[in-house]
This record gives structure tokens, C-alpha cells and sequence, in this order.
């Protein structure tokens, strides 16, 4: 048997506060069950710098770079590359990773070559490429 509050506007209303409720409930569930694995540690990023390997001009464009760096590392990657700083002798350049871990998720350690395209002011024309992480000049992949 139908109640007249079931029908139009107040019954409408009724329901779209049970549905709005019950995503509440579904929202912190979610929320809660990644705060509590992110507390036990068993769900983390983290960013760490690593060593440019070599570097290469890209072909289209004379002030793009394509840095390269030798990795060996398991799970989930996010390699980025950038221009620290640029000077009439050298180009300073550093890369760095995002690992993402899961502890207890069975991983297997991987090698591999990333390579990633950076953008410089001014064509290269000569200057050193030095990497940030180790003060040293980088090596150009292939001979010019």
C-alpha cells in the first residue's frame, strides 16, 4: 500500500537523501580501508633520484634531449626528467622515479632503459650535459 508521502516532491526527496546517504557510507569505507593500509605501511610511494646513463639530441627539434638512465628496480614505475639549470658552458639535467609498493605483493626486479625527452632555452651547441646526482658529465649515447 502506497503512503501518501512516497509520492511526488517528499517521496522523491526521501529518496535521493537514502542515495546520497548511502554513497556517504560507500566514500568512507574506500577512504578508511586505504588510510589503514597506507598506515600499516603496506601500501607506499616513493621518489628517488637516479643517475642519468647517457644522453642523445632528438632529431626533430635542435633543444630537445633524450635522457637515458640504466634501472633495476620491481613494481610500478614513473620515470621524469628535467633541466635543472643552463649556462653559456653546461646544461645541468636530473632524473628521478616514483616506485609505487605494495609490502607482501609478490614483485619481480626487473632491468631495463628509460629513456625521456627533456626541453632546453637554447640548442645545446656544444655545452657539457652534467648530471645533478653526481656533479659528472654525462656521455653522449652515440657518437655525433
Amino acid at each position: 500500500m502506497r503512503r501518501p508521502e512516497d509520492e511526488g516532491e517528499g517521496g522523491s526527496m526521501k529518496r535521493i537523501a537514502s542515495w546520497f546517504a548511502a554513497g556517504v557510507v560507500v566514500v568512507g569505507l574506500v577512504v578508511g580501508l586505504v588510510w589503514q593500509l597506507h598506515s600499516d605501511g603496506k601500501i607506499s610511494y616513493h621518489r628517488s633520484s637516479v643517475a642519468v646513463a647517457s644522453y642523445e639530441s632528438a632529431s626533430s627539434d635542435a633543444r630537445a634531449l633524450v635522457l637515458s638512465t640504466a634501472m633495476l628496480a620491481g613494481g610500478d614505475k614513473d620515470v621524469t626528467a628535467r633541466v635543472v639549470s643552463e649556462s653559456s658552458s653546461r646544461v645541468v639535467v636530473a632524473m628521478s622515479y616514483q616506485r609505487f609498493e605494495c609490502n607482501g605483493c609478490a614483485r619481480t626486479a626487473e632491468g631495463f632503459i628509460v629513456p625521456v625527452p627533456v626541453h632546453l632555452r637554447a640548442p645545446l651547441a656544444g655545452r657539457t650535459v652534467v648530471d645533478r646526482l653526481t656533479g659528472r658529465p654525462v656521455k653522449y649515447a652515440t657518437r655525433p
